[in-house]
């Protein structure tokens, strides 16, 4: 589990927080998300980073409240 930053809030860029609310509003579970993130990490893990993003494109983020 992700850890906590010392200011005591995750950031989080408006796009990845409009990710947040549709998947949400999908209907998806909680645990339905973290069960498609363990297997991209499983997968990553076998095929390599091939679906990953690169930091020099990641946004400013945002500040939200965890």
């Amino acid at each position: 589990m992700m850890e906590l930053p010392p200011t005591g809030k995750f950031l989080f860029t408006v796009e990845q927080l409009e990710l947040i609310r549709r998947l949400r509003n999908s209907g998806l579970t909680k645990q339905q998300v973290l069960t498609a993130f363990d297997s991209f990490e499983r997968l990553d893990h076998q095929l390599g980073d091939i679906y990953n993003i690169p930091l020099s494109l990641v946004r400013v983020n945002v500040e939200f409240n965890k």
